[in-house]
């Protein structure tokens, strides 16, 4: 839109005061106050304002979540079966830190009855914010179905026991995706991603900070069975437990499961950001300094053997015409220099951007700039019109 001649405003023979100025310094006279917007989802309080999203729910015509209250919706179980359907995210979506309640819980199970696939199709959920009592707390609080391609960031997430900031329990299948923010717990089986896992963990991190009692890690609180596998994940958050015996960088020791060591491969956390130097289990989870954490070869040297690129390529999870697949990268601008889903950004992060061009700028004086000023008074409100130009104030969603 172009820019539009200001309009000199009358309302009587008490305005009209002009001013020719350039660039002045106004103390004391000129106030703007601040402007608070919020949506329903953003209010105090509980999430509020679901909206059904579009789809049935079907392979073939699944749930389109495109915003707040569509993911509030799938929380409160609004349709029968809602939780046995399938799920594809088609927008970044904003919680804007209201209460949110987790998805399924350990009376019913997020995929319980039938296979339930929530797809975050490349889009990031910001502003979880949870506050559970009991077990099982998360953005899915007990899963038995597949989760993939989800990004959550400035999580805020706190319960009793199994608490994570995807999924509290898991108990089905868990797939590139990572988390960022805070993780807590009262008890045990506290994790940056997931609090307790009894199924698989593929490609997937944290860089949440997470505190707890017992069994606390930053990526997983609690990892367990003989069915369970992690592969080719990390963590690099700050893990403090009140018992250090019972903390990992990536997953802690665990008398409690069955040889974790056996379902576990090329996975790794930083020893300096995480403050944890074990568990290490050889070959399969090692600790590695910042700087090992932001090499290539950390993930492509034997026997790891990470689908990785140095920078950047487009996402390809299904290859096909036997190229390799392409999941993560690494690059120094981008992610702190750790590896990345490639899924999360749609054109190249790694490139580092060019220098802004010096200019000389002259301070322009009262005699060159013609600027009109003027300022009414009516009530509290100021009104501030200036030469070829105007100030507003406006609101605009954030995407990135």
């Amino acid at each position: 839109m172009g820019q539009q001649e200001p309009k000199s405003i009358n309302v009587g023979p008490r305005s009209g005061i002009r001013a020719s100025i350039g660039l002045v310094a106004i103390l004391g006279l000129l106030v703007i106050p601040s402007v608070v917007v919020t949506d329903s989802a953003s209010a105090n309080g509980a999430c509020s304002g679901e909206v059904q999203p579009a789809g049935s729910g079907s392979m073939i015509d699944p749930y389109l979540v495109a915003t707040a209250p569509n993911l509030i919706w799938i929380s409160k179980k609004r349709a029968v079966n809602s939780l046995q359907k399938i799920y594809l995210q088609t927008a970044e979506i904003d919680l804007g830190g209201c209460t949110f309640s987790p998805i399924g819980d350990n009376s019913e199970p997020f995929g319980f009855f039938n296979a339930a696939t929530y797809d975050g199709g490349g889009f990031v959920i910001r502003g979880l914010k949870i506050v559970g009592s009991g077990g099982s707390t998360g953005l899915f609080g007990q899963s038995l179905g597949v989760i993939r391609n989800v990004g959550i960031e400035n999580a805020l997430v706190s319960g009793d026991s199994q608490v994570g900031a995807l999924v509290g329990y898991n108990r089905g299948n868990v797939f590139n995706s990572y988390s960022s923010g805070q993780v807590s717990g009262s008890t045990d089986h506290i994790g940056g991603l997931i609090g307790h896992n009894d199924a698989i963990v593929g490609n997937s991190y944290s860089t949440a900070s997470v505190s707890g009692s017992m069994y606390v890690g930053g990526l997983i609180g609690l990892h367990c069975t003989q069915s369970a596998d992690v592969t080719n994940s990390y963590a690099s958050g700050t893990v403090t437990s009140t018992n250090t015996a019972q903390a990992g960088g990536l997953f802690p020791s665990s008398d409690a499961c069955a040889n974790p060591g056996l379902e576990v491969d090329a996975s790794f956390w930083d020893t300096q950001t995480t403050g944890q130097s074990g568990f290490t289990i050889a070959g399969k989870a090692e600790g590695r300094s910042s700087a090992q954490m932001k090499t290539l070869a950390t993930y492509t040297t034997a026997p790891a053997s990470w689908d990785i690129v140095q920078g950047w390529v487009p996402y390809s999870p299904d290859p096909t015409g036997g190229n390799p697949a392409r999941i993560w990268g690494i690059c120094s601008e981008f992610n702190s220099g750790y590896p990345f889903l490639l899924w999360q950004a749609s054109s190249d992060p790694c490139v580092s951007a060019a220098a802004p061009a010096t200019t000389t700028t002259t301070t322009p004086t009262l005699a060159t700039t013609g600027a009109n000023v003027e300022w009414l008074l009516v009530g509290g409100l100021i009104a501030v019109i200036a030469g070829s130009g105007f100030l507003a104030v406006s609101r605009r969603k954030r995407t990135a």
